[in-house]
């Protein structure tokens, strides 16, 4: 039986049912009168993965109650179902000590063993339905509890409880016989340590644990945990908004620990905290001081595990000394940060990194194994790449089993490695733009918890951390870790460390709990194009699923489209660049979506799957000069595409024919503008620009529908309606190339009017009753609540404009500095600001619900999705 998270050891919808029971009764009328009274602990099977003392239910279960972290988890099942045991604990229990034991039942299912010393004899309740049976002289009874079976025993005082009747025959044998888990030194050793003052103490068997923990996640690599000791054994301390595991680790040399190779070897502190960026899902961190020293008990660990062989044959083969190339160098330090991503991504993106004694002679020393024909520079780091497969997994273990033919560059004292190239370069910009954990007062604050001496530190941080949860545990249990995003990203910090003194380690688990969650702007994945982005990256609806996926061109005319975990769905060659922006449209009325757009010479309508739909596309009579406009006047799907093309306005159906009565004459110069469409009261106008600055408002026919007696001032930008409160004062506004807010009338007449904007070109939008604006280096939104003014000192992009959370967001690109910025209402910049990009980007929902993503390209023809919180 699989068990699907991690608590939940067989008792998911039974857990309660088993404390419902003790609170019913307290059994020993099936006592056996003639053996000795025994201990709980010499019940519990001598191969239990995990066993449980809890000295005190009422402090625990006060402490349980008032803790935040607690208080998150209850929205997960396994938690909620143990609230439930704390609830049902009768209070003839509460003082005494129980034991808990996770123990394997059969080939596939683990269950758990309850044990109390019970001397008192009291009765079984007449409400439950019992059958006794006979095992070696007492009475084992079973009942059926809501389709769950239990049975319950006392033998020598014992009181036994489980679902597994095995596992109480096992401990009445145990109790029969002179075998416990206190003749193992290692545990007895290990529970010699505990304070049984502390509510509750955990012992973990770990010659055990991974065949248990291996039903909860199918898809860890859990084998490491068979290095990792014998048994250790921790005390639990609950404060309101953080809890503590402490405790040691035994490292005995029987048991052949990985932790063993510490032994002699002073530990320090983690100065790589410093480039574990704010995107850290997980970090693994190791400190050996001196490396040489480190190396010399790794190689004898992996020849006491039999593995030094393979490796050193690996070794071999590589045709260059391992020694010269990667180990001579090391300073002590290295280890690997997995990055947060999005969780329908393929690959984790990971970075590597090892402290070197010397920056220069390590990367020259690098050269006996970097690929010749790979070298590039990004952002002033030269990015070089490993040719031989598993460098560092040959040198420094399996931490880093994932690097097989990584990328890396310099950043200090430290050799960087990305488990790909666009993982290095966004960890490269991360770094470059200041988004590093040191920046938050909440990770130093956590740090502060632990002590700053170990040899091994492993950090988690949310919501990461859960997605890496996600890719371990089967795909139907992840949902429940969906739903609980918010609720587990509170618990914002766990920190893991190990000092290892001879065959002990110190070991210490931390959890915080962060009410405030920093929103933050994350790198979640890159694409690789073949070449710039061309225009604005989209979004478009998927209508199979309802998620949104993107569209992009790229500078070879190649067409993606791409989903949330930046997998390209397709891609195809176009004639040419697209011509504006995409449009959507559900051509056969079966709210199937299908994409429309021109170029030069085409007008597409393509399906999902990136095929042409017939009769498309349409090859035009003439050359257009601005992009197609998609009207759907009715809301009933009757579309009408029309293109300009020179100086004459074409009209297509959604047949690909163009249209019968469409009535619009030939202009004196090119219509260079898109047409756009209006709705003022019942009536449609149709806005048509001439390069002149000639204006023709026309209806659907294409009829002049307002004489126009003015010329529209020049202007490359939209026209926006601005609706007053009549048909007279109701007005189409732009801003004009000499920075005055320009409108045009429903009887035709044009009005300029000063905004106090500089007399120069502006790109304008005009939003929710805002002018947003940038010009001359500076992004000006001007509006009655919350204007303002940033100088950037830059040339901007056309300024963009969105909602988040009910409050507006506005943005800008530096295109020659490769910036992305985004402000508040107010103007402040928001955390963890520039993105790196330099196109267009547009914003919205992409994967997770309720979180939006930012889509934008980059000059080295890379897509970057960004998550903004």
């Amino acid at each position: 039986m699989k068990i699907p998270t991690t608590m939940n050891l067989r008792l998911r919808s039974a857990s309660s049912i088993i404390f419902i029971l003790i609170s019913t009764f307290i059994l020993t009328s099936c006592v056996n009168d003639g053996p000795a009274a025994g201990k709980a602990l010499d019940a519990l099977p001598v191969r239990s993965a995990l066993v449980v003392k809890v000295n005190d239910w009422e402090e625990l279960s006060a402490d349980v109650n008032r803790n935040a972290i607690y208080q998150e988890l209850l929205n997960l099942r396994a938690i909620d179902e143990f609230t439930e045991w704390l609830e049902f604990i009768p209070s003839n229990l509460r003082n005494s000590e129980f034991w808990v034991a996770a123990h394997a039942s059969g080939a596939e299912s683990y269950d758990l063993l309850f044990a109390t010393e019970m001397p008192e004899a009291q009765s079984l309740p007449d409400s439950l339905d019992w059958q006794s049976r006979e095992y070696s002289g007492t009475d084992i009874y079973s009942t059926t509890v809501d389709e769950s079976e239990w049975h319950v025993c006392s033998f020598r005082s014992v009181l036994l409880i489980s679902q597994s009747r095995r596992l109480v025959e096992e401990a009445i044998r145990q109790l029969d016989t002179e075998h416990s888990l206190e003749e193992d030194p290692d545990f007895l050793k290990a529970y010699k340590t505990v304070n049984s003052k502390d509510a509750l103490n955990l012992l973990v068997n770990y010659g055990e644990i991974s065949g248990l923990l291996e039903y909860s996640f199918p898809n860890a690599p859990l084998s490491f945990l068979g290095n990792m000791g014998t048994w250790a054994a921790y005390d639990l301390a609950l404060n309101v908004d953080d809890m503590m595991l402490s405790g040691i680790h035994l490292n005995s040399d029987s048991s052949n620990s990985w932790l063993s190779c510490f032994s002699g070897i002073r530990g320090g502190d983690f100065p790589a905290q410093s480039l574990l960026p704010t995107n850290t899902a997980q970090a693994v961190m190791v400190n050996v001081g001196s490396f040489s020293e480190y190396n010399r008990n790794y190689q004898e660990y992996l020849r006491k595990d039999d593995r030094q062989r393979m490796f050193s044959n690996q070794i071999g083969q590589l045709g260059f000394s391992i020694e010269e190339a990667l180990l001579s160098w090391s300073g002590g330090e290295f280890g690997l940060i997995s990055l947060e991503t999005s969780p329908e991504a393929v690959a984790q993106p990971r970075i590597a990194y090892i402290k070197a004694l010397d920056s220069e002679m390590a990367i020259e020393s690098m050269k006996i194994q970097a690929d010749a024909d790979f070298i590039e520079n990004h952002r002033n780091y030269i990015i070089q790449k490993s040719s031989p497969k598993n460098l560092l997994l040959l040198g420094y273990g399996r931490i880093f089993k994932d690097m097989i033919s990584p990328y890396y560059t310099v950043h200090g004292d430290y050799i960087l490695f990305g488990n790909n190239l666009l993982t290095l370069k966004g960890y490269i910009n991360d770094l470059m733009d200041g988004r590093v954990l040191p920046n938050q007062a909440t990770f130093t604050d956590a740090l502060d918890e632990v002590s700053s001496n170990a040899h091994v530190r492993v950090i988690h941080k949310n919501p990461g951390a859960a997605g890496l949860v996600r890719r371990l545990i089967d795909q139907d249990e992840t949902d429940e870790i969906d739903d609980n995003l918010e609720s587990l990203s509170k618990v914002a910090w766990a920190i893991t460390q190990y000092k290892v003194d001879d065959d002990v380690s110190y070991s210490q688990i931390f959890a915080k709990h962060q009410e405030e969650y920093i929103p933050e702007a994350k790198q979640l994945w890159a694409l690789p194009l073949k070449g710039e982005v061309l225009g604005r990256p989209q979004f478009v609806l998927n209508h199979y699923t309802n998620k949104n996926e993107i569209v992009v061109q790229d500078e070879s005319n190649t067409l993606y489209l791409i989903n949330a975990g930046g997998e390209v769905l397709w891609q195809r060659e176009l004639d040419g660049p697209i011509m504006g922006l995409i449009s959507q449209v559900d051509l056969f009325r079966n709210n199937k979506l299908q994409l429309a757009f021109n170029t030069s010479k085409f007008l597409y309508i393509i399906d999902r799957n990136g095929k042409d739909v017939a009769p498309f596309p349409v090859a035009l009579p003439h050359t257009a000069t601005a992009p197609a406009a998609v009207f759907d006047y009715d809301g009933v799907k009757n579309y009408r595409f029309v293109i300009p093309c020179g100086t004459r306005v074409l009209n297509y159906s959604k047949e690909g024919k163009q249209v019968d009565g469409w009535a619009f004459t030939e202009t004196e110069s090119a219509v260079i503008r898109q047409p756009q469409h209006f709705t003022v009261g019942t009536r449609d106008f149709i806005v048509i620009r001439e390069s002149s600055g000639k204006v023709h408002i026309v209806s659907r026919r294409g009829e002049t529908r307002i004489p126009t007696e003015d010329l529209l001032p020049d202007t490359h930008n939209d026209l926006y309606l601005s609706v007053g409160a009549t048909t007279e004062e109701t007005r189409i506004i732009s801003l004009s190339e000499g920075g005055q807010l320009v409108s045009l009338f429903m009887n035709g007449q044009v009005d300029s009017t000063d905004i106090d904007l500089a007399d120069d070109r502006g790109e304008f939008i005009f939003r929710d009753g805002k002018y947003i604006i940038t010009q001359n280096g500076r992004l000006i939104v001007k509006e009655e609540l919350h204007p303002f003014n940033i100088d950037l000192d830059a040339d901007l992009s056309s300024p963009l404009y969105f909602m988040r959370n009910g409050t507006p967001i506005y943005g800008v690109v530096i295109n020659d500095k490769d910036q992305v910025w985004l402000y508040g209402q107010t103007g402040e910049p928001l955390p963890g600001l520039p993105l790196y990009g330099s196109s267009m980007f547009t914003v919205g929902e992409f994967g997770q619900a309720g979180v939006l993503n930012l889509i934008v390209g980059t000059r080295d023809g890379n897509l970057l999705n960004y998550k903004l919180e």
